[in-house]
């Protein structure tokens, strides 16, 4: 009888640990050169002591490629362990290419520029971003400097600091693209701010930001200066289908402060994105985006990109923009050096411009990208966009890094 007693608990024992399944006791990396472990351990915890069957290995590789330094990765659950079965991920990785001084050059409707960048966007090893350089054209000559350290979560909150100098001829157009104002100036600017990640996909962060603009060669007017607080909200999700990292998005900013000229000014900001694959190597990118100032000086104004516009004079500047726009972008190729995809858009855009009317336009766009599997950043991006209304071309030809 006790024998039996014995060999019945033994196989409750049994079925008890066949039951719950094999957990994982290690997430292990092979491939690792320059990123710390300790840093892509800490995006994988949640994995540790997890029931082998409610791993997903697709979620894993997304939170990877998220993070834009592995041109491979491959993931796998391994069994281990005779008496005591226990499962670890294996992780294989190979490391792009995120350290490197490079050159670039564009040519566009406004002209030549061309510059030179030593970009590290994997400091440490631990994806913080450094990059210094400058920026070069006919008009403009900048040197800029800027670090960031992404937020991780609650324990580890993110920091970033961006300075640039400038001398530059400013030529301000009105949305007919007549210059309404043009001085050369000598600026500066300064941000730092401390962003903290609430829930893997919700960030916040609060800051400071500085300007300043000096006319050239004349007495005549006063050196401007502003400062301003800032604070914003972040969501992001995103899924890696194969060909594209998938993203959902959405940022809300805004500022207040004071200027030089003894008022308060203040701004804000939108972006919102959603993607959606039709098939794995095409996708649907619907994108809006807006923002506006207020009491700012002139100087202080907005360009095309605060309405993520392609369409409109890249001298234009306002104190109002909003865009939306509808892109379908296809990857034609993939390879070891890279991705090559084209893609076809429409946007629609309203502006206040210099006359105290709100004007709006629209157009289609098209371009190729390519980018390149072993480094972090995009490499080639050609595009054409034609506006409507003005019955008007912008182009651009870019190599090395988008601007």
């Amino acid at each position: 009888m006790r024998h039996f007693i014995c060999l019945l608990i033994f196989f409750l024992f049994s079925y008890c640990a066949f039951a719950e399944g094999s957990k994982v006791s290690e997430v292990r990396f092979e491939g690792l050169k320059k990123t710390k472990e300790s840093y892509v351990q800490k995006l994988l915890e949640k994995y540790a002591g997890m029931e082998e069957e409610n791993v997903d290995i697709k979620e894993i590789e997304t939170l990877l490629q998220a993070q834009g330094l592995f041109s491979e990765i491959n993931v796998s659950l391994s069994s281990e362990g005779d008496e005591t079965p226990h499962t670890v991920i294996v992780v294989k990785v190979k490391e792009k290419i995120t350290f490197l001084p490079l050159p670039f050059a564009s040519y566009s409707s406004d002209g030549f520029m061309g510059g030179f960048m030593l970009m590290n966007m994997n400091a440490f090893g631990k994806k913080y971003t450094l990059v210094g350089g400058g920026i070069f054209s006919p008009s403009a000559q900048t040197g800029m400097l800027a670090f960031a350290k992404p937020a991780v979560d609650m324990q580890h909150p993110g920091f970033s600091f961006y300075t640039s100098l400038s001398r530059k001829n400013l030529e301000f157009l009105n949305f007919a693209g007549d210059t309404v104002m043009e001085n050369k100036y000598f600026t500066a600017a300064a941000d730092l701010s401390v962003s903290e990640k609430l829930l893997p996909f919700f960030t916040c962060s609060i800051g400071s930001h500085f300007d300043m603009a000096d006319v050239l060669e004349t007495d005549e007017y006063p050196v401007l200066y502003q400062w301003a607080g800032t604070m914003s909200f972040s969501l992001q999700n995103v899924n890696w289908n194969g060909w594209y990292l998938i993203s959902q998005s959405a940022s809300l900013k805004g500022e207040l402060g004071w200027s030089s000229e003894d008022r308060l000014i203040g701004g804000g900001s939108f972006k919102g994105e959603l993607q959606v694959p039709f098939v794995p190597r095409v996708r649907g990118i619907l994108s809006g985006a807006g923002a506006f100032t207020y009491n700012q000086n002139e100087v202080f104004r907005l360009s095309k990109s605060s309405g993520a516009s392609a369409i409109l004079d890249s001298k234009f500047r306002t104190d109002f923009i909003a865009g939306t726009g509808f892109t379908v972008e296809a990857a034609l190729l993939k390879r070891k050096f890279g991705t090559v995809s084209v893609y076809g858009s429409y946007e629609y855009v309203i502006v206040h411009d210099f006359d105290d009317t709100f004007k709006s336009s629209n157009g289609p766009g098209f371009g190729g990208k390519l980018y390149l599997q072993q480094v972090a950043f995009p490499a080639v991006v050609m595009g054409a966009a034609y506006n409507i209304k003005r019955n008007k071309w912008q182009y651009v030809i870019s190599v090395g890094v988008n601007f």
